[in-house]
């Protein structure tokens, strides 16, 4: 977990960081993700305005399926822009934790691609393209692909 205590807070801010494991984030429920290896925070918490800012930085190092190939890759996502206010908490100690995870969670494409110029698996034999190219014929097919609606008389 995640935590802060106000009463040692200052104007001036504490520096909290550390390393969290994915079990306590639950960050590997998606199936696209393989694992995650490591969850590194490095925020500051400060009193502002009778309440509590942090900011800072947070970095997942995880391994992901490609979308298009299907091959394991190592991702490393970084979010630089961890910012969260808390007015005037009526406790003694913040928890972190949720917020966290859902900050990582917001940052994450909504589909893994190992490389921009990844060229994915033949739709006929499911060849990784990646590694070597099929003997599929696929530009006969893409010729043909609109011989039927040429034929249309409208």
């Amino acid at each position: 977990m995640i935590r802060i205590f106000v009463s040692k807070l200052t104007p001036e801010g504490i520096p909290v960081s550390g390393e969290i494991s994915a079990e306590v984030l639950g960050l590997e429920s998606d199936n696209n993700i393989i694992s995650v290896d490591s969850v590194s925070y490095d925020l500051v918490a400060q009193l502002v305005n009778n309440g509590v800012l942090v900011v800072g930085k947070v970095v997942a190092v995880m391994t992901c399926r490609c979308g298009k190939c299907m091959e394991n890759y190592t991702y490393k996502h970084i979010n630089s822009e961890i910012c969260h206010f808390y007015e005037k908490p009526n406790k003694n100690e913040i928890d972190l934790t949720d917020d966290i995870r859902e900050d990582i969670l917001i940052g994450l494409p909504q589909k893994f691609v190992c490389s921009e110029s990844c060229k994915g698996l033949c739709f006929h034999c499911g060849q990784n393209l990646n590694i070597k190219k099929c003997s599929c014929n696929t530009e006969s097919e893409q010729e043909n692909i609109w011989e039927k609606l040429d034929q249309l008389k409208i």
